[in-house]
């Protein structure tokens, strides 16, 4: 009897604990159910924070690196606007009939663009920018101490050439007013006609000194003319081959394409051509300055 009565009890006890477990099945799949997309979305939002977070600091990079290329792009345009008002300032120097005050002033404005480029400016930019920037000046003040020295004696030149005309005319007045006497028969006294002799002669003195210090002067005037063509000639050679090689490096720096070689050469072969007709007309003038 306690036999059958523990075989009945034994499948009762296995029902109850196979409940307890089917029970425990949903329970488990429901807390699955609520983490898993709780999880999902906080991956989700970290992801959306992060890509947020990493494109804000690329935009504030790149914002930050197109603001640093673009000063340097004024810095290096500024000072290729220095260097094209430097050689216009040698060429005005060296040109005997130009206005350089006007030149100068621009020139002036613009002194201090090369520390602007010790900011930005890599080493080997600077380098050559510095080089530049002293043959410039170098070149600019022998121009400039020629050009006074040409101003100063073509002054003279003019001084000279007004004495020189009003002397001819003064002698012209004498001589005609003497000839009026004559023709009239005026008959003046021997010591009124020593002075008018001795006035004639000083003239005549005077006028022969003016035209010896004339014509000195304006051989030295042209002397004067010859050292500035021919140093501006030799300034202007010198200062484009560095000015190649400065350009070539912004254009570097800034990332702009380039063909320096095809362009140097033409402008090496303009240049060829102006300094052999330059050389060719200051050897004419030296000829005839020395015929003279």
């Amino acid at each position: 009897m306690n036999f059958v009565l523990n075989e009945r009890n034994t499948p009762q006890l296995n029902d109850f604990d196979m409940t307890n477990s089917a029970a425990s099945v949903p329970a488990v799949t429901s807390a699955w159910m609520i983490y898993v997309p709780v999880i999902c979305a906080l991956i989700a939002s970290s992801v959306t924070i992060i890509g947020i977070v990493l494109n804000s600091y690329f935009a504030r990079k790149h914002k930050k690196e197109e603001q640093a290329y673009t000063i340097k792009k004024e810095i290096f345009l500024g000072f290729a606007e220095y260097i094209s008002n430097s050689m216009m300032l040698l060429q005005a120097v060296a040109d005997p009939d130009s206005e350089v005050h006007s030149v100068l002033s621009k020139y002036r404005e613009q002194a201090g663009v090369i520390g602007k480029m010790y900011v930005v400016a890599e080493p080997n930019l600077l380098l050559e920018a510095r080089s530049l920037v002293t043959e410039l000046e170098t070149y600019g003040s022998e121009l400039v101490a020629i050009r006074r020295g040409m101003d100063k004696i073509s002054l003279k030149v003019a001084n000279l050439k007004e004495s020189h005309t009003e002397t001819s005319k003064a002698l012209d007045n004498l001589n005609e007013h003497r000839l009026s006497l004559f023709r009239s028969g005026t008959i003046l006294a021997e010591s009124v006609q020593s002075a008018h002799q001795w006035e004639c002669d000083f003239i005549m003195k005077r006028l022969d000194d003016l035209t010896d210090m004339l014509y000195k002067a304006e051989v030295e005037a042209y002397h004067f003319a010859l050292s500035l063509f021919e140093m501006g000639a030799t300034a202007s050679q010198q200062v484009e081959e560095k000015t190649f090689i400065v350009l070539r490096l912004i254009k570097e720096e800034l990332k702009i394409p380039h063909q320096a070689f095809t362009y140097e050469e033409a402008v090496k072969t303009q240049h060829k051509k102006r300094t052999e007709s330059a050389k060719k007309l200051v050897q004419i003038r030296k000829e005839s300055t020395a015929k003279s």
